[in-house]
């Protein structure tokens, strides 16, 4: 009886002790299957951003136009008052700070006098507001652009410079970098070039490249308009424009 009862237990061990390595192989293969040269990257890796990768500079440029003007009457020449309404537009939509205007020396002439009125009176005409304009006085301490302004109308009257500062936007790195094949990327990253075109059109069309540095301030507030939506808040009426017939719209019948 205790014969047959190992010939039994020994004929259901013999198969447990040849495939005993068989789990151990399989872990084996799975650990093995985990190494790897290089790192993985899942989804959730970060990408370089774009304005990391191609920045955008703003740089301010100055702006500066030398002008020896010649009055008609007691009005500036037509040539001269169309330079000085350019230039004006100019710095009303590209300029910062005040638009400078440089005398060669103080203005204790009849005719230098007469020059300086008819400046004012070309500039308040296309609209610069007087607080913008800033008359100033060539001195040994003067800036370049005012002293080289001067310097080249050697021979010639001493000229009234104009000057205002502007901002300009410049994408420091140029696109063409395709080093990589497209089509062998497996490393789920966005190619060196990315971006690129992106950058350098967003520096040519931005209007003002200072808003790149600093939001823009708020613009007035409208106090008629708003002292009549809060008194018909507190009246319970509404405060929404009423509209007329010609601005109501209905839902075609075409369709139905």
């Amino acid at each position: 009886m205790l014969g047959i009862q190992m010939n039994q237990f020994s004929r259901y061990r013999r198969p447990m002790a040849h495939g005993w390595w068989v789990p151990l192989l399989l872990l084996g293969v799975l650990i093995s299957g985990c190494q790897h040269e290089r790192p993985i990257i899942s989804e959730a890796t970060p990408q370089p951003a774009v304005r990391d990768k191609y920045p955008i500079s703003v740089k301010p440029q100055q702006e500066s136009m030398p002008l020896s003007p010649v009055l008609v009457g007691k009005k500036l020449g037509a040539a001269d008052a169309r330079q000085v309404t350019t230039f004006a537009e100019s710095f009303l939509q590209n300029g910062h700070g005040p638009l400078a205007i440089i005398l060669p020396r103080i203005p204790n002439t009849p005719q230098m006098t007469g020059q300086v009125q008819a400046i004012n009176e070309t500039l308040a005409e296309r609209g610069v507001p007087d607080s913008r304009i800033e008359w100033r006085i060539v001195t040994p301490g003067a800036p370049a652009a005012a002293s080289a302004a001067i310097a080249g109308h050697a021979g010639r009257p001493e000229p009234i410079v104009f000057s205002f500062t502007r901002y300009v936007a410049v994408a420091e790195r140029e696109c063409g970098t395709w080093e990589k094949d497209l089509g062998t990327y497996r490393d789920n990253q966005s190619w060196t070039n990315f971006g690129c075109a992106h950058q350098n059109n967003l520096a040519a069309m931005i209007v003002d490249p200072l808003d790149l540095k600093r939001p823009r301030a708020l613009t007035p507030v409208d106090v008629d308009r708003r002292t009549v939506v809060i008194k018909a808040y507190r009246e319970g009426k509404k405060t929404t424009s009423e509209r007329g017939e010609e601005e109501k719209g209905a839902v075609s019948e075409v369709a139905k």
